[in-house]
């Protein structure tokens, strides 16, 4: 089972991602979170495999959400999801850690 832990300051938007989570059935959601320390908090201490990531966030940045819990919790791949598209967000999401980097708006 792949553990997921899904972090967005917008409820729907959180509860959509755990539909689509919750609809594979090598997936479970651990955990949710709409802000950064909190997300730092949970991934310490539940070391999901996957963190989806928001780089908008209320109190601490995406990029340094990203940054700590690669440093506390190596073995976990962040996935980033944002409506940022600018070459000053994709770089240094990337080059914290992130496994990957999808645009909201971008289709399937």
């Amino acid at each position: 089972m792949i553990n997921v832990f899904v972090t967005d300051d917008h409820a729907i938007v959180r509860a959509g991602l755990r539909a689509l989570v919750a609809a594979q059935p090598d997936m479970e959601v651990v955990g949710e979170a709409s802000e950064g320390r909190a997300t730092i908090e949970a991934a310490e201490r539940l070391r999901p495999d996957v963190l989806l990531l928001d780089l908008s966030l209320p109190d601490v940045n995406g990029v340094e959400v990203l940054t700590r819990v690669r440093a506390r919790a190596p073995s976990t791949r962040v996935l980033v999801l944002s409506m940022h598209t600018a070459p000053e967000y994709v770089r240094p999401a990337l080059r914290a850690g992130a496994a990957g980097y999808v645009v909201k708006g971008a289709g399937l």
